[in-house]
């Protein structure tokens, strides 16, 4: 403790080592809950994050060194990126558990590094005041940074790299030998007693740049990559104690390879990026055959439509000819004067069966999505529904509230959040309020396609509760007869308050199966 470190210099870097780990703790529970772990509750992660950001704190701010030494911890921080590095490049990313282990290990010594160094340059108890107000100002213009900021200013989610890239430049912030200054000094002294001959360093730094190139641009052979991978680890540890060389090399690697992959930046149609995640629009043509063109959001397809004028009427995805939805349009396809109210719009796919009788009420709370299927020049669903379709923007149990009773002949509920539909969209008192506006021949079907979860048991149960009928359709995907176009495999819950009009629609095909 020492009361030389009051200058702007240090406030600056107890503010900015007090960004980092608050910044992280953001950027991995947003990281982890949409490319990883998105079967787990969102609260879940950030009880996780937000304990590991605290411990942290304590384990640095104790008088105790501990297990965990400054200096063994910048060592486990670099372990961690590199194997996270190695994972990426050698496609092992889809081990979900290995990476939320990494990920989070990779976060704990992050947080930990900047945590010590903040406590190595602790002032005495004159400025010790100044001291925590600036760290609190750092912490608090790290989340804010996070959540407010970076959605506004990247089109990318790239702010979980860039922060952990800076936060390698600031791995030593608390050793006067190792400032930019002192750095630069002993260059110059090595320059003047060596010339321009390399030192070791100096040469296991360019062989670090080098590697990290050569992996990402031979990115596809496994191989070759594994080679590089080696020698860029071996180059990388040479300069571990090499404040800048490292941070420059480990943060070019991670930049060429970052945890979030953004490889559909370039050949995207249409991308934005706001508080509801990040929309691409981008196509698939490797056969005019099955091209198609695709919204997807985060790591989400919510949307697809045929590239093929012949084909672009096909509902592909969850809306195949096969899946529960052909058949409820099938039984209904001759009745009079129909409206169809679907919860989530997508690209607007159920407006493909459209017919004379037919009109369709869309709710979606994601403006950018409705005005990416509304313009035809990325899909035509709606725009070949013309007044036919109708979009009420905004939370979308809210505006389905504002309709009159018993509206609708059938109601869908097509939303999904982290892969899963949220759950309090399918609460009981939401099936309730579907339930009240929807006639008394008509249906009620819920998307709960996904790989994480059961959720027809609970839905069966909730139907039951409240006095109604219930049925379930799994269909396999499969492919578009006379196409080579591709449907999803879906599975849907229909829920019916009349038991004749649900025992009709579960006759047309052995996939489906009533609710106990």
């Amino acid at each position: 403790m020492n009361n030389k470190f009051t200058t702007n210099r240090h406030v600056f870097l107890w503010i900015i080592l007090a960004f980092f780990p608050a910044a992280l703790t953001s950027g991995i529970t947003e990281y982890i809950s949409d490319n990883i772990a998105f079967f787990l509750p969102i609260l879940w992660i950030w009880g996780i994050t937000i304990s590991l950001y605290f411990i942290t704190f304590i384990m640095a701010f104790r008088d105790k060194e501990g297990f965990f030494s400054l200096r063994f911890s910048r060592f486990l921080q670099v372990v961690f990126i590199f194997i996270i590095t190695s994972a990426l490049i050698l496609d092992f990313a889809s081990y979900k558990i290995l990476m939320i282990f990494l990920h989070i290990g990779l976060f704990y010594f992050t947080c930990l590094v900047c945590h010590k160094e903040l406590y190595n340059l602790r002032p005495d108890k004159n400025g010790i005041i100044k001291f925590y107000l600036a760290i609190s100002f750092g912490a608090t213009l790290g989340f804010i940074f996070m959540m407010l900021i970076a959605p506004r200013i990247f089109t990318m989610p790239i702010e979980y790299t860039l922060i952990l890239v800076g936060s390698l430049f600031f791995r030593f912030a608390s050793e006067s030998a190792y400032s930019l200054k002192e750095s630069f000094a002993k260059s110059m002294k090595y320059i003047k007693e060596n010339g321009f001959s390399l030192s070791n360093q100096a040469i296991a730094f360019t062989t670090a740049i080098i590697f990290a190139i050569v992996t990402f641009i031979i990115d596809d052979n496994k191989m070759m990559s594994s080679v590089g991978l080696w020698l860029l680890c071996v180059s990388l540890l040479f300069i571990f104690d090499c404040r800048w060389r490292f941070a420059i090399s480990a943060g070019l690697v991670l930049l060429l390879h970052p945890a979030n992959k953004w490889e559909l930046e370039n050949n995207a149609l249409y991308k934005e990026r706001n508080i509801f995640g990040n929309i691409r629009v981008y196509d698939i043509t490797e056969n005019i055959n099955d091209a198609v063109r695709i919204m997807q959001r985060d790591n989400m397809v919510i949307g697809v439509q045929a590239i093929d004028n012949k084909h672009k009427n096909i509902p592909l995805s969850y809306y195949s000819e096969n899946s529960a939805i052909a058949d409820v349009m099938a039984i209904t396809n001759d009745k009079k004067g129909q409206i169809i109210g679907s919860i989530g719009l997508g690209v607007g796919s159920i407006s493909s069966y459209k017919n004379s009788e037919r009109e369709f009420d869309f709710f979606e709370i994601n403006p950018a999505i409705i005005d990416i299927a509304k313009d035809k020049k990325y899909f035509t669903y709606i725009s070949d529904c013309g007044d036919r379709c109708n979009i009420y923007e905004g939370n979308v149990r809210v505006r389905i509230s504002e309709q009159p009773k018993e509206k609708y002949d059938v109601i869908v509920v097509d939303i999904f959040s982290l892969a899963l539909p949220p759950t309090y969209l399918i609460a009981k008192d939401s099936i309730q309020v579907y339930l009240d506006k929807l006639k008394d021949d008509g249906y009620l079907l819920i998307n709960i396609s996904n790989k994480y979860s059961n959720l027809e048991d609970d839905i069966f149960t909730i139907a039951q509760n409240l006095g109604v009928y219930s049925a379930k359709k799994f269909a396999d995907g499969g492919i578009i007869e006379g196409t080579d176009l591709k449907y999803f495999s879906s599975q849907y819950v229909v829920i019916a308050k009349n038991k004749e009009k649900l025992v009709d629609l579960v006759k047309i095909s052995n996939q489906w199966k009533m609710a106990e």
